[in-house]
Formats: C-alpha cells, structure tokens, sequence
C-alpha cells in the first residue's frame, strides 16, 4: 500500500522532501509550486532515481 504525503514548499525544505522520498511507491502531492519548479523537480528526479514514485503536479516537467 502506497503513503500518500502532502508537501507545502512554502514551508518545507528540499531536505525534508529528500526524507519523504525514503519509502518507494509512496505518492507526493506538490502544494504551492515554488518559483525554483524546475530546479526542484530535477533535484527530485536525481535523488529518485532508482525508486518508484508517482508525484502529482510533476507529471508533465
């Protein structure tokens, strides 16, 4: 069974999503989309590399 874990950008750090990655299969739903979207979204497909995970609002970057 997946997790599923809400993210505020606007109040957590890169770090703190680094730790929510740990668990495979588990769903991330971005709220507040940063203005570094991009930058972020490539520094989460580079630390996630080998894990499945399906994070909403990610989808088409």
């Amino acid at each position: 069974m997946s997790k599923k874990r809400k993210i505020n950008y606007s109040t957590r750090k890169l770090n703190t999503l680094k730790k929510a990655l740990n668990s495979a299969n588990e769903t991330i739903e971005v709220l507040n989309n940063p203005k570094n979207f991009d930058r972020l979204t490539e520094s989460i497909k580079q630390y996630n590399t080998n894990r499945l995970l399906s994070i909403k609002g990610f989808e088409n970057a």
